[in-house]
């Protein structure tokens, strides 16, 4: 057993961009601190080879206070021409220059796997797969997307089904009958490779997608001011928010793969699932408290959730819970009884029991 240090301010569970970026400015101030995580799994195992980023080099960069991990500085170490590079970023430069990146890194990543995390008098107390224990003062949460794959339930039924996360594994398909279901840019570069290899693919979406590539090249300084609005976002009304920008928000598709899936036969309505080998579910992503197996029962319930309160006329108090995809309510003599809901995000359920329901918010 390893025994690590007790004296970290602050532990970072996550090595992707966010907690790197995190772990460059702590360490330019001096603050200590411990990072763990595998760098970059999501672009190193769960991206499709030969696709793109839906950014730009230079919205893709790790930050640092002082712009150490810039594109242009990779570029000029490894000979590549900035000009060459321009519009989305194609995942294979972007993994190389995860590598340039992490061999200049002043602070090392610790990969163990946490699997408790709790919270006690003297801070936050971590312990590892190896069982090592480390007491800190704070910790930053930067798990990303990992923990919270969305599979609707009635596509679980189907013994071929793969979340479209799983991108090593659709890559090995070959000449299969699939379905894919979902529309946004992870069903599109799932049909894309699945074709490539010889498969015969439908696809299954409830409404018609939406091509849309958010802006690329935009100058820095534009970009540096865009990345500073969420502060201002948070003090405006929702609906003007989802009125005038929910197409950024949006499940869309970048325009170049409109030539790919447009001549893949479309279903509306759901298909009898039976007919086909493989079902690859680009149903996204579900942010669940409970999801987060490392987190001690005390933590989790001490982390606010966003529901929100009513009374019936009855004097039963029901909870909406926004992040929960569920309607709760509390009885008179002290239950809780699920009312509606089943607790995952989606579009099901229309005509029969509440509880069997799905909501998309």
């Amino acid at each position: 057993m390893v025994k690590l240090k007790s004296d970290y301010t602050v532990a970072i569970v996550g090595a992707g961009p966010y907690g790197l970026s995190l772990a460059n400015h702590l360490s330019s101030q001096g603050t200590s601190f411990i990072i763990f995580g595998k760098t970059f799994d999501l672009w190193r195992k769960h991206t499709f080879d030969t696709m793109n980023l839906r950014s730009d080099y230079a919205t893709s960069e790790l930050s640092h206070p002082n712009d150490r991990y810039r594109f242009s500085h990779y570029c000029s170490d490894t000979g590549i021409s900035v000009n060459d590079i321009s519009g989305q970023l194609p995942v294979s430069v972007f993994r190389n220059y995860i590598d340039w990146c992490l061999a200049r890194i002043p602070f090392s990543v610790n990969n163990q796997m946490i699997i408790n995390i709790k919270h006690g008098n003297s801070g936050f107390s971590i312990q590892t797969e190896k069982g090592d224990k480390i007491l800190v003062q704070k910790v930053v949460l930067a798990t990303g997307i990992a923990h919270q794959l969305y599979i609707p339930e009635i596509f679980l039924a189907h013994p071929g089904t793969l979340h479209s996360y799983r991108t090593a594994e659709i890559q090995k398909i070959n000449a299969k009958k699939v379905l894919v279901v979902g529309s946004g840019q992870s069903a599109a570069e799932s049909i894309f490779v699945l074709l490539k290899n010889k498969n015969q693919v439908e696809w299954y979406t409830r409404t018609a997608p939406v091509y849309f590539s958010e802006p690329l090249n935009l100058p820095r300084w534009l970009f540096n001011y865009i990345i500073r609005l969420p502060q201002f976002f948070r003090n405006v009304d929702p609906i003007i928010l989802k009125r005038t920008l929910g197409l950024f928000s949006s499940t869309t598709i970048t325009p170049d793969l409109m030539s790919v899936v447009k001549n893949v036969p479309h279903h509306y309505g759901l298909p009898d699932m039976d007919k086909y080998d493989v079902i690859i579910s680009a149903t996204g992503y579900q942010y669940q408290m409970n999801d987060l197996k490392f987190l001690s029962a005390a933590l989790k319930a001490g982390i606010r959730n966003m529901d929100y309160l009513a009374v019936s006329p009855e004097g039963e108090l029901h909870i909406v819970g926004m992040n929960s995809y569920s309607v709760r309510k509390i009885t008179k003599d002290g239950n809780i009884v699920k009312v509606a809901g089943t607790g995952y995000q989606g579009y099901f359920g229309d005509g029969g029991p509440a509880t069997k329901a799905m909501f998309k918010s």
